[in-house]
């Protein structure tokens, strides 16, 4: 740390307290400081990063879309508010959303924020879910929406089976894996990648609250 005089102005001058940080700790807290604490916004202090607040999120996130083996990812503080602000980001009036009746309550809220129209199917049931695409065929972006693995019961979507009815109808797949990662597949990436239908759905949502966080160690 090290001060240097800095003039405001011809009338008036003083100290600024320059900060060099360089530990990654450190850098958090002195981040939270300054944009936070109000005695430290008022005061004459330039923080010094030498890489930008945000880069370890964007490390995780660029680590979690090669885990997925997805084009991108976006880390939300949970995965209930990543539900609640799906559907309204991705959905207008013109488009149709189609959920399974037991998808968890984060699910449910989340499309009642949205403006799209909604279709509700018989839980699991592959017929009904058709008959839904069938009658929801005007709409202009229709996205079927399913829980991996359901959280109250513990069974598992037939998503191969969803998939097939998605493709047939022109209709793109949302699964949320957040009781399936960290167990289910191969390499724990969920319920797509055990049933081999990894790349034939469009958006994954999950939680590092859950198996993989209870899997952290100090390595």
């Amino acid at each position: 740390m090290a001060e240097i005089p800095h003039s405001y102005s011809l009338q008036q001058s003083c100290k600024v307290t320059v900060v060099i940080v360089t530990d990654c700790l450190l850098k958090c807290f002195w981040w939270f400081c300054v944009s936070s604490h109000y005695s430290v916004i008022v005061s004459p202090l330039i923080l010094v990063l030498p890489y930008d607040p945000q880069d370890i999120h964007k490390d995780l996130e660029q680590k979690l879309s090669q885990f997925y083996e997805r084009e991108d990812c976006i880390l939300y503080a949970s995965c209930f508010d990543a539900n609640a602000g799906l559907f309204e980001v991705l959905l207008g009036p013109d488009d149709a959303v189609l959920s399974d009746e037991l998808n968890h309550a984060s699910i449910i809220d989340g499309i009642r924020l949205c403006r799209a129209k909604r279709f509700r199917y018989k839980h699991m049931d592959l017929n009904d879910l058709e008959t839904q695409l069938k009658e929801s065929q005007s709409s202009c972006l229709r996205l079927v929406v399913t829980d991996g693995v359901f959280s109250m019961d513990g069974d598992m979507a037939p998503l191969k089976g969803i998939c097939d009815l998605a493709e047939q109808y022109g209709a793109m797949v949302f699964i949320d894996e957040c009781h399936a990662t960290g167990f289910m597949g191969p390499r724990g990436r969920g319920t797509d990648e055990l049933l081999g239908v990894m790349d034939r759905v469009h958006i994954v949502n999950s939680t590092l609250g859950k198996a993989l966080g209870g899997a952290a160690d100090d390595q």
